[in-house]
């Protein structure tokens, strides 16, 4: 959406960069007890069942910056995921407890078909 800003969760940064805010007060979901702003490309913006195919090479190249974090040391930095079985959630972790300042990526395969 070119030119689309939202002053409390995204903008776009003088050096040309996506720049997200999740403040630890933010909105939740019926999934998650964080706060979250996502950036998600739906190929249907009116059916959240409609998703990309797991056929094929698909490939997302970003550089992520964290420059702060709620207190608890951990947040997560980005997902991917699908509605099947044939797609895993994929979460990226930003992990700053005891000063270490790492990366961590969680996969997660579902077992059932359900959305």
């Amino acid at each position: 959406m070119a030119g689309y800003t939202n002053a409390l969760y995204f903008h776009t940064g003088g050096d040309g960069a996506m720049v997200c805010h999740c403040p630890a007060t933010g909105a939740k979901t019926s999934g998650s007890s964080n706060p979250r702003t996502e950036l998600r490309e739906q190929l249907n913006t009116n059916d959240n069942s409609v998703d990309w195919s797991a056929n094929g090479l698909s490939m997302l190249t970003a550089q992520c910056k964290v420059t702060a974090i709620a207190s608890g040391g951990e947040m997560a930095i980005a997902q991917v995921h699908g509605y099947s079985v044939d797609i895993p959630l994929v979460i990226l972790y930003y992990d700053n407890s005891q000063n270490r300042g790492t990366m961590n990526a969680t996969v997660k395969y579902r077992t059932d078909n359900k959305p």
